[in-house]
């Protein structure tokens, strides 16, 4: 919401230029209500400070740019919602009604952050465009759902358009060095990283629980928390030379996970890095049994595992 610059008050509650408490003016500030979309226009960008209609399918109209915080707070009719192509950014906390399903969002939209609250029906969110556009929002969620991108064969609707999650990605030949997080990819297989990535970033993978297969970069240099916490698939590891720390909770609950590879590079694994992930059975070091002992292994469900030195055979 916004408000007064001089008494603090809602200015939604204004229906013109002036605030209904103090009656400040508001300079350049105009308020406008349509179809019970209440909104602001100052210097030429439409924000939209609430919605008070009653339609269980709501289309946000083009015009409007921004979507600020609850704007749609506490609205129980409200099932899906179709942001028009205007919208640029959607603010923290901007949906707040527990019967919501489903939310379509436009390549236009930049930043995307803690949106949706209260998601106990959500269904997921269908974006109209390619991954590569998706990596480009300033995207964060309290929560992990569903991801759907726009295709021809998909099998998720968003009324007449159909959507896909995606299952494999392979950005061997990208040129990225960061990437964002993943979270919300709950179909994917398959990552292959860029080659010059040096950093996966925290929570990169969270709960992608059927991820089986990944091909680190080769010039992976830190994997933060969390990395890959709960991909419940994930049966095989084989962490590149370079990497000497695995962080807390980096592998946390893959409770599918048998065999990893650890490169000479390591220096410390931190005590709950592999926590939970109770089908681990053996490590391949890749030096020996003297460099093993240099280091400082915090993590008991590798003390318990079989150790194979791959530099004495």
């Amino acid at each position: 919401m916004s408000r007064c610059p001089r008494c603090n008050s809602i200015i939604s509650l204004s229906q013109s230029n002036y605030c209904c408490i103090c009656g400040f003016k508001l300079n350049d500030v105009k308020i406008i209500e349509n179809d019970g979309f209440l909104m602001k226009e100052e210097k030429g960008v439409v924000s939209l400070l609430n919605y008070t209609g009653d339609k269980k399918d709501v289309v946000i109209p083009s015009n409007i740019n921004v979507i600020c915080r609850e704007s749609f707070c506490n609205l129980d009719n409200v099932e899906t919602i179709d942001i028009g192509d205007g919208v640029t950014i959607i603010e923290e906390q901007a949906f707040h009604c527990k019967n919501l399903k489903k939310i379509r969002i436009r390549k236009q939209v930049k930043s995307f952050t803690n949106s949706i609250m209260n998601e106990k029906r959500f269904e997921g969110l269908f974006y109209d465009g390619t991954v590569e556009d998706w990596l480009k929002i300033n995207y964060r969620i309290f929560k992990v759902y569903p991801i759907f991108f726009k295709s021809k064969n998909g099998n998720h609707n968003f009324f007449n358009n159909r959507y896909e999650a995606i299952k494999d990605i392979d950005f061997s030949k990208k040129e990225y060095e960061t990437l964002p997080a993943f979270v919300g990819f709950s179909e994917l297989e398959s990552f292959v990283f860029p080659k010059k990535v040096k950093t996966i970033k925290e929570s990169s993978f969270f709960t992608c629980e059927k991820l089986k297969n990944i091909v680190f970069p080769e010039e992976l240099e830190v994997i933060e928390p969390n990395a890959f916490c709960n991909c419940k698939s994930l049966v095989d590891i084989r962490i590149p030379e370079g990497i000497k720390k695995i962080d807390i909770y980096t592998f946390y609950g893959c409770s599918s996970l048998e065999t990893i590879y650890l490169p000479k590079s390591l220096k410390k694994i931190e005590e709950d890095a592999f926590e939970e992930c109770n089908s681990l059975k053996k490590v391949f070091y890749n030096g020996s049994e003297d460099e093993w002992r240099k280091i400082k292994n915090k993590s008991k469900e590798i003390s318990n595992c079989t150790i194979v030195f791959l530099e004495e055979h």
